[in-house]
């Protein structure tokens, strides 16, 4: 039995909201670990650290913009 179009496409759209709260959660350990004394007291650990956070948030960024335009893409499409 073939699923609605609109359920159809919630099922599409499901694998990047996973991706979303995973780079979410992974955010926050980051975030926890940069807190711990190990890395605060290693100069190449913190500056690493930095580095990851860094790209971690600019990867939700535009992973958070890749589903404003899927979701732009299934309202013109519907």
């Amino acid at each position: 039995m073939a699923l609605p179009v609109k359920s159809e496409k919630r099922e599409d759209k499901l694998p990047l909201e996973r991706a979303l709260r995973a780079l979410e959660d992974a955010r926050k350990s980051l975030k926890q670990f940069s807190a711990t004394e190990s890395v605060a007291a290693n100069d190449a650990l913190n500056a690493e650290l930095k580095i990851v956070r860094h790209k971690a948030r600019k990867l939700r960024k535009r992973a958070m913009a890749l589903g404003s335009l899927w979701d732009q893409n299934a309202q013109s499409g519907s």
